[in-house]
């Protein structure tokens, strides 16, 4: 009879008693993890995070299982650990997507930006201020670019005005590089009801190979789809898991007509720039 107190080492021991197959072992924690949250210390991340960081953390389970070794410490501790290294992760990776809004703004008040900014008067009889002078400018509008999921209307005219550039060409060059990251989130969404085909494909060739007498050349035949059904299956998640949600480096390039390098090497320098300001 399982262990209440440790539910996954059931399921890991149904799996390798070939009671439960890997997607069934999958799906069985990928469910218990969200509904026991705070056994599993989930509740450390936002209330509205917690379903994505699931899904980002499943890639992870997939892998961890063949990884697992007991060696004294239950399933259900390895998992624990697991999540909570995971946890601190996803935290980083989600503050780093932050950071390039942030950046713009500190830039502004950075070195490569003029000190000598008039303060802001609301008086409506005088005159608006001047806006700071942006010395790179190819530098900002790149990381404009970046971070063009987060940027408003008035957002973007107070950047075309920061950058002395028309606002037009500035709103165009934001739906192209918008345009271009939605059909890869279009993909993402193609790729997950692939998974889902995927994914019973293989439970029906795995079902007819075992209902096959065994040594048949029909079994043998199911064994085969089985295991191209199987492979296939790894490949489309490893590539649902590389996609990336804010614009590329190389759409950012083709948009501006420069070399992907370029854009590598020009927020480099202001990730560099934003740490050292930051500290």
């Amino acid at each position: 009879m399982d262990n209440p107190k440790t539910p996954l080492n059931g399921f890991l021991t149904q799996y390798t008693q070939g009671v439960l197959g890997r997607d069934a072992l999958e799906s069985n924690i990928f469910v218990y993890l969200s509904k026991h949250q705070e056994r599993f210390g989930i509740l450390k991340i936002k209330r509205e995070d917690r379903m994505d960081f699931l899904c980002w953390f499943y890639f992870r389970l997939h892998r961890a299982i063949d990884s697992y070794e007991n060696q004294g410490a239950s399933f259900d501790a390895y998992v624990h650990s697991l999540i909570q290294w995971s946890i601190r992760e996803y935290k980083r990776i989600e503050s780093n997507k932050r950071i390039l809004e942030e950046a713009y703004w500190k830039a502004r008040q950075g070195e490569w930006v003029q000190e000598d900014e008039v303060l802001y008067d609301a008086s409506p009889q005088e005159p608006a201020p001047p806006l700071p002078v942006v010395r790179n400018k190819r530098q900002m509008l790149i990381l404009a670019l970046k971070c063009c999921t987060y940027i408003s209307e008035d957002m973007e005219k107070r950047i075309a005005e920061a950058l002395h550039m028309d606002r037009a060409d500035l709103s165009r060059y934001i739906k192209v590089v918008r345009q271009k990251r939605d059909r890869r989130i279009e993909a993402n969404l193609t790729l997950q009801e692939r998974i889902k085909t995927q994914y019973y494909r293989s439970i029906v060739f795995e079902a007819r190979m075992k209902a096959a007498p065994m040594g048949s050349a029909y079994r043998s035949r199911m064994e085969r789809s089985w295991k191209i059904a199987q492979k296939r299956l790894k490949t489309i998640r490893n590539r649902l898991f590389s996609i990336h949600q804010e614009p590329s480096n190389k759409e950012i390039a083709e948009v501006l007509h420069i070399t992907k390098g370029a854009v590598d090497s020009n927020l480099h320098i202001l990730r560099w720039k934003w740490t050292v300001n930051r500290e």
